[in-house]
C-alpha cells in the first residue's frame, strides 16, 4: 500500500452454503511513514533582543496532519501546542526571558507518531546596558596638564564602542 494514503477496508465472510455478508461498518485507516517537514522562519540565527518577549516562528507540513509542535530552548521543552494549520505560519511566544544566551528549536510531530526538529537557532537576551566608571583624572582635580583619561567599561555581552566625550570651551558635549 501506498505511504501518505488514507484507506477504507470490510471484510465479506460466507459460509459452507453460500451465504455471505459484510461486516456491518467499513473501518479506515491511514500509512504514513513520512515525518513532517518543519522550518524556522523567526528569530534568525544569531539574533539579539533586549526585549525578554520572543516569537518563535516556524511551518511545519505533513501529507496527512500534524499532530503537535514542541518549542525547546536549550533543549527543554519550553511549551507544546496542536498545530490547527498544515503549511501555515504558527507562533510560540515567550514573556520574560531572563537575560542570557540560548539555543531553540522546534519538533513536529504527526499522528503516527513521526517527528522532526529545525536547526537549532542561537539568539541573545541582553535587556542590560553596560556600565563605565570613570578612573583618570580623579573627579574635581587641579592640575597643569592631563595626559590621559581612562574609565573601566563592562557589558555581559561584546561591548560594540565606548566614546569619550568632553565639555568644549562653549559648553556642548563633544565626542573625542
Amino acid at each position: 500500500l501506498a505511504d501518505q494514503r488514507n484507506y477504507t477496508w470490510n471484510v465479506l465472510a460466507c459460509d459452507s452454503i453460500g451465504n455471505c455478508a459484510f461486516s456491518a461498518s467499513n473501518f479506515t485507516f491511514t500509512i504514513d511513514a513520512a515525518a513532517p517537514s518543519v522550518s524556522s522562519s523567526a528569530p534568525v540565527q544569531g539574533y539579539n533582543s533586549s526585549n525578554a518577549t520572543i516569537d518563535f516562528t516556524f511551518t511545519a507540513s505533513d501529507g496527512v496532519a500534524i499532530r503537535n509542535a514542541t518549542l525547546f530552548l536549550n533543549n527543554a521543552v519550553n511549551q507544546s501546542a496542536a498545530v490547527a494549520l498544515n503549511a501555515t505560519p504558527q507562533v510560540f511566544t515567550v514573556f520574560g526571558l531572563p537575560q542570557g544566551a540560548y539555543s531553540w528549536k522546534v519538533q513536529t510531530c504527526d499522528w503516527s507518531g513521526n517527528c522532526l526538529n529545525t536547526s537549532a537557532l542561537d539568539l541573545n537576551i541582553d535587556s542590560i546596558g553596560p556600565s563605565a566608571a570613570l578612573a583618570n583624572p580623579v573627579d574635581a582635580l587641579n592640575a597643569t596638564a592631563v595626559s590621559v583619561l581612562s574609565a573601566t567599561i563592562a557589558d555581559n555581552f561584546a561591548l560594540r564602542n565606548a566614546t569619550l566625550y568632553i565639555v568644549n570651551s562653549s559648553g556642548v558635549w563633544q565626542a573625542n
